[in-house]
């Protein structure tokens, strides 16, 4: 069988991804609203530039993500934005949850140091940064999408697309799981 296209889809991450407990096919993720990066004639010079936290997810995405080192279809998703984190809520996340908002937030910056790290934290912690809640609501399960994944894996081939997903791992690390039912 041929690969479904993957035109649009998207890696949702392990620590910013929270499913409902009730109907786990709905969920929402994290995502910095503003991001640092190094200006490319000076190096010393950084800029924040607001961000589309939604992009490519304005209209319905294939999902996948990895858990605990194992990727998994999660189906398609629409994605909606809801209200930004209170101050609040940044500080009853996670402290490794609130490292790879920060990271992700740093990721375009060169010289990085652990001072730009605390620096950043304290922004989201005083609320100048803040932290876009976005919904996923699935409206689809592709079977065909699903099954192409499961065969790719058992032939070994999904290890040859090269992914990297959130953990930072290659997907020569990981391996593909899914009983039929999308959500963790």
């Amino acid at each position: 069988m041929p690969f479904p296209s993957l035109s649009n889809y998207r890696v949702l991450g392990q620590l910013t991804t929270y499913w409902c407990p009730d109907r786990e096919e709905h969920g929402y993720m994290l995502t910095p609203v503003f991001k640092c990066s190094t200006n490319p004639r000076v190096t010393t010079a950084h800029r924040w530039t607001a961000v589309d936290v939604i992009g490519t997810m304005d209209r319905p995405t294939e999902c996948f993500y990895n858990k605990d080192g194992k990727w998994y279809y999660a189906g398609v998703y629409k994605a909606f934005r809801m209200d930004d984190l209170t101050t609040e809520e940044w500080g009853a996340l996670s402290a490794e949850t609130t490292q790879t908002l920060i990271k992700e937030t740093l990721a375009g910056r060169k010289n990085l140091s652990p001072q730009n790290l605390y620096e950043t934290a304290q922004l989201y912690t005083v609320g100048a940064l803040r932290v876009a809640c976005i919904g996923l609501q699935c409206v689809g399960f592709s079977s065909v999408m699903y099954r192409a994944v499961l065969e790719q894996a058992a032939l070994g081939k999904w290890r040859g697309i090269g992914w990297s997903g959130p953990t930072g791992k290659s997907s020569n690390d990981t391996t593909i799981e899914g009983n039929g039912i999308p959500g963790p």
